[in-house]
């Protein structure tokens, strides 16, 4: 095995569900990965990408409970109005301004027979008249891919910790793939 599969070994260990991402070490408790509806194993790699994803391409984004079509972005919840409680990664690529998006009729085709982005398997395109365009639907109930991290102050912390630690991991060629030794020290600064 060559020393970078190894390194994409400890990424792609699937678990069960995201209840059982607190044995990853890295702070993540269970139900961190509040909702995931894209189609997908539950890994470190996908955790991660919807992370990077969400940072990457943000936009304001509405997490409340009435809104089921929240955009691609991230933002933080307050304990009292004051202090930081968690930060929330929302990964969601078919939405635009927390509303469902809606596609041409060439998009949505492209869109169900690509086998690698993440729509389950039952997944079709609904016309929508008011629209003149197609959006998705499963079991006739609309349908958005979806991820949502919730991440505390503390937990973040550890998680970036962990991550750097991973990253730090001399590529020779005795490492195992999973063991991660801790190479990298940070500081916690007080409050």
């Amino acid at each position: 095995m060559k020393a970078q599969e190894k390194r994409n070994s400890f990424l792609k260990k699937e678990f069960t569900s995201s209840q059982d991402f607190e044995v990853v070490a890295w702070g993540l408790r269970k139900g961190c990965w509040v909702k995931n509806t894209f189609n997908e194993k539950i890994n470190l790699q996908n955790f991660i990408e919807r992370m990077r994803n969400s940072v990457s391409h943000p936009t304001i984004i509405d997490i409340s409970s009435q809104n089921d079509f929240p955009s691609s972005g991230f933002t933080t919840l307050y304990d009292d109005n004051t202090k930081i409680k968690e930060f929330c990664f929302v990964n969601s690529p078919d939405t635009r301004e927390n509303r469902r998006r809606y596609y041409t009729e060439k998009e949505v085709k492209n869109l169900l027979e690509n086998n690698n982005n993440g729509i389950p398997s039952g997944v079709t395109a609904t016309f929508d008249d008011s629209n003149s365009k197609y959006c998705l639907t499963l079991n006739s109930q609309p349908f958005i891919r979806v991820s949502k991290i919730e991440l505390s102050v503390e937990e973040l912390g550890y998680f970036v910790t962990g991550l750097a630690n991973y990253l730090a991991q001399p590529l020779e060629k005795d490492w195992d793939g999973t063991t991660i030794k801790p190479l990298v020290r940070i500081e916690r600064l007080a409050a």
